[in-house]
């Protein structure tokens, strides 16, 4: 199947659907999903010749370097689902392509069913019946997906609301669920497991807390949505405190994995070496990232095999009084978690001296934020 440069021109872009749902029948975007399919079945070496990114797409037809007219329509997703049915249709729902600094960067809306004989169909939908949508949970019941969650835009966001969207695979029709009760909050990146009582569990993942000021948080509790009522129930509260130590010039924290910026509590010295400091990030190792005041004990941090985005993995823990505190590096900041039970006081005050710790080996102002 070959397109030409007349139909790309056409239907390059994202559209919405006009109704709910609009059958979208674009020769590029069938050919785009096509390509990203049949690389999926090949080894990586092997699909060279496919052509389903946009950077491609523009290379093939001589636009390579041109992004005026916005981004081009993909299936090259991160943050979409991939519900198998019984009959073999796979259900793809939304995500989203790249993040916000790329010129291809978009959030979609769309839903995609591939069949076992090969056929595929393409649903769209207005805005304002089902929104750009990624890092949701998509639940088969029965002859409906329960879609919960989302990251989306930040101007679609409502923090404090969960939102909850009920795909029916008789018709592709999309309705809003209610959702009520005591929520996880606009979460995303999470699990959802159906239950025998048919009630949806969700686990994992982050949400955006009401207040401005604050960070994206993990989500360490467990929250059960009925859908047939609509109503959430909390299922746990650990209570764990959570932490953010930014870089007050805005830049980026990356792991060192050598000596560099490495001081321990017991050493009063500098670093032999000062840190590496790139344009947009400053490597630093988490085991400088330590309490002064208090004593802790460093406790061994296996590798998660089963860890998934979304997923709490620490680089690092340490012990204070039991309690074990994780250190992780793979945020805008510094992220600590004080997993367990401690006195608030006592975790605001670790918190403090490993910001100071983070101040000490980078030579950098920085700022601790926290969950409360």
């Amino acid at each position: 199947m070959e397109i030409s440069l007349d139909v790309f021109e056409q239907q390059r872009g994202r559209r919405f659907g006009g109704a709910n749902p609009e059958r979208m029948r674009l020769a590029f975007w069938e050919w785009i999903i096509r390509n990203q399919e049949e690389s999926r079945l090949r080894e990586w070496s092997e699909s060279g010749d496919l052509i389903r990114s946009p950077y491609q797409v523009r290379r093939h037809f001589g636009q390579e370097g041109d992004y005026s007219k916005g981004p081009i329509w993909n299936f090259e997703r991160m943050g979409a689902s991939r519900t198998p049915h019984p009959d073999g249709r796979m259900i793809c729902i939304a995500g989203e392509h790249e993040d916000g600094y790329d010129p291809d960067f978009c959030i979609y809306n769309d839903v995609v069913i591939l069949d076992l004989d090969g056929s595929v169909e393409i649903y769209g939908y207005p805005r304002d019946v089902f929104p750009p949508t990624d890092f949701h949970s998509a639940t088969l019941l029965g002859d409906r997906v329960i879609i919960i969650g989302s990251l989306g835009y930040e101007e679609d966001r409502r923090p404090g609301a969960t939102p909850v969207f009920a795909l029916d695979l008789r018709d592709y029709r999309i309705v809003e669920l209610p959702s009520h009760g005591e929520s996880p909050g606009w979460i995303h990146s999470h699990s959802a497991t159906l239950g025998p009582d048919g009630r949806i569990t969700i686990a994992d993942g982050e949400w955006l807390p009401p207040q401005d000021d604050l960070p994206i948080l993990f989500n360490f509790d467990e929250f059960a949505y009925d859908p047939l009522t609509g109503l959430w129930t909390r299922l746990t509260n650990r209570g764990w405190r959570q932490f953010l130590i930014r870089d007050a010039g805005g830049k980026s924290f990356m792991r060192d994995f050598g000596p560099l910026g490495c001081c321990s509590s017991d050493e009063e010295e500098a670093c032999e070496e000062p840190p590496k400091i790139e344009k947009w990030s400053i490597s630093i190792d988490p085991g400088c990232i330590r309490p002064r005041s208090f004593a802790y004990e460093d406790v061994e941090t296996p590798f998660d095999e089963d860890w998934d985005f979304g997923k709490w993995r620490p680089n690092e823990r340490f012990l204070v009084d039991g309690v074990p505190i994780g250190v992780d590096l793979s945020h805008p900041g510094i992220k600590l978690v004080v997993e367990g039970v401690m006195d608030p006081a006592k975790a605001d005050q670790i918190a403090e001296e490993c910001r100071q710790a983070v101040e000490a080996a980078t030579g950098r102002p920085c700022l601790l934020q926290g969950d409360s």
